[in-house]
Order: C-alpha cells, then sequence, then structure tokens
C-alpha cells in the first residue's frame, strides 16, 4: 500500500470524510475501490465498516491504527508541531 502525507494543517474531520468516502464505492462493490482495504485488512472481506475503514486511512497515512493517528491530529492541533518530524506513529 502506498502511503501518503498527511495536508499541512491535518484536520480529524478531514480525515473522517476520507473514511465515508472510501465506504462509499465499497458498498457499491467496486472491486478497484476494495483493493486498499483489502491489503490494509487481511482477512476481512466484503466491504469495510466505518471503524475498518478509518484504520485504511489511518494506514494510508504511515499510523498503525486510527486511535494512533487521532492523536496525533490532537497532539498536533494543541501543540502546533510539523507532522514530518514526530515519532508519534
Amino acid at each position: 500500500m502506498a502511503t501518503q502525507l498527511l495536508p499541512a494543517n491535518p484536520r480529524l474531520l478531514q480525515l473522517k470524510n476520507q473514511a465515508k468516502d472510501l465506504l462509499r464505492p465499497c458498498r457499491g462493490g467496486d472491486p478497484v475501490a476494495l483493493r486498499e482495504p483489502a491489503a490494509a485488512l487481511p482477512g476481512a472481506e466484503g466491504s469495510p465498516t466505518l471503524s475498518q475503514a478509518q484504520h485504511v486511512i489511518a494506514r494510508r497515512y504511515s499510523f498503525g491504527s486510527w486511535p494512533r493517528l487521532k492523536h496525533f491530529i490532537d497532539t498536533y492541533d494543541t501543540q502546533d508541531i510539523r507532522p514530518e518530524a514526530t515519532e508519534l506513529r
């Protein structure tokens, strides 16, 4: 799975929306859309749940889980740190 850099000012709402955007074509059975969840969630079958889609988004940005990504965003918001200069992952 290819990873991406977080936006310059990451917001949790943006990331939640990305998870929801991932779900739409998956729920429609789009085989291309189902590839990323299948790669990030070995053993998961069918359309991912919202929780699983959030995990996929976290993995997309090189975080091990959604809670770790959320913690990073919360820390980023309160401490004004640069995403690329932290080891919170």
